[in-house]
């Protein structure tokens, strides 16, 4: 007659570590020594232990030592380019087969007829090891600032574009990512069964990838458009024309902006160097301080329209003037009428004024 003998294990652990052993009866024959006390035949090793030194209550105790140890221990650092980051064993959810397959070798050796050399399994959630090399990626790549469109650098005296030095700037870096997850997974191997500690580190250096200088930066850029007006022989008012000049020319109007007459050249004042000479009013003619400046004001506004850039206020003198055509002149006057129009291009606007020998020539330089 035999005797059955039920044996049930309990393991205690984390709540992402689990082992786990089902209820396990073994017959005993009448008269055999304690089940506790049989030992396994010499040839049979686990994980490189020899069983046949221990009883089962011995082994199963240094086994489950080694396995809660794994769980309490494991420690996964990962430097990359200076930052930590951590991972641990209920962050992956390690699951060891260990104990289940000491049992098993114990109580059913009948089943493993063939070989004598086993090695316990394991398994982690591998989703969750790649969420964690993608937020490390992710925040590499956060730290690659924002790419700096290059802007052509204009000369006003030459009246010309030129690609200036561009800097390259940082686009990325040089990490592969599948490399990087598989190294990952090494040290995790490691983590487990090489290091006595169950620590591993990984220190990854990155480098930064630079672009290259941004080419032909000035290409598609030059004049817009241009007119040119005859003055009178007038002293006084040639002065005004040209000071309104050189007070304007080299004016930059950003894309989407509104360049304004008044608001750029300001009040025509004595102080700034302006002289009395002829003006318009309601249609009268008369005499004021800036005179003449409203031809500068009108040639700016053919350049516009040559240009074809929006028109935002422009107003027509009380009478017809003889520098421009009919309907195509555009008075101004501080505080009252203003001519004003908009960069309606993507790109940078300067506005260059010339004037020399009474003749006045209104460009204006940009990329449309």
């Amino acid at each position: 007659m035999r005797k059955v003998l039920t044996v049930i294990i309990v393991l205690c652990g984390t709540a992402a570590f689990s082992v786990s052993a089902a209820a396990f009866e073994i017959s005993i024959p009448n008269g055999d020594t304690a089940t506790e006390g049989k030992r396994l035949a010499t040839d049979i090793t686990l994980d490189g232990i020899l069983l046949s030194d221990y009883t089962y209550p011995l082994a199963y105790q240094k086994f489950n030592e080694r396995t809660r140890r794994l769980a309490r221990d494991f420690e996964l650092k990962v430097i990359m380019n200076g930052s930590e980051y951590y991972l641990r064993s209920e962050d992956i959810s390690i699951d060891i087969n260990t104990l289940e397959l000491l049992n098993q070798l114990w109580f059913t050796t009948d089943q493993y007829g063939e070989g004598n050399t086993f090695t316990s399994a394991y398994s982690y959630d591998k989703p969750k090891v790649e969420a964690f090399a993608k937020g490390i990626v992710d925040d590499l790549n956060a730290t690659v600032p924002p790419v700096k469109k290059s802007a052509p650098v204009f000369n006003p005296q030459t009246r010309t574009f030129s690609d200036g030095t561009a800097v390259s700037q940082i686009i990325g870096y040089d990490l592969d990512q599948s490399t990087f997850l598989e190294q990952i997974y090494k040290k995790i191997d490691d983590a487990i069964w090489a290091n006595a500690d169950h620590h591993a580190t990984l220190n990854i250096k990155s480098s930064p990838i630079y672009s290259n200088p941004a080419a032909a930066a000035a290409a598609g850029y030059g004049r817009l458009g241009t007119y040119t007006t005859y003055t009178t022989n007038v002293p006084n008012r040639n002065t005004n024309i040209s000071l309104a000049c050189d007070f304007l020319t080299g004016t930059l109007v950003k894309p989407g902006s509104t360049f304004s007459f008044n608001g750029a050249l300001g009040f025509t004042s004595a102080s700034r160097g302006f002289k009395e000479a002829g003006i318009l009013v309601n249609g009268v003619p008369d005499t004021g301080l800036g005179g003449g400046i409203c031809q500068v004001s009108s040639t700016i506004y053919n350049a516009v329209l040559e240009a074809g850039l929006r028109v935002v206020e422009r107003h027509a003198h009380s009478a017809a003037v003889g520098y421009v055509p009919k309907g195509r002149d555009a008075t101004v006057s501080y505080g009252g009428p203003d001519f004003r129009f908009q960069n309606n291009t993507a790109n940078d606007l300067y506005l260059i004024l010339d004037y020399n020998n009474r003749t006045l020539t209104v460009s204006l330089y940009g990329k449309k």
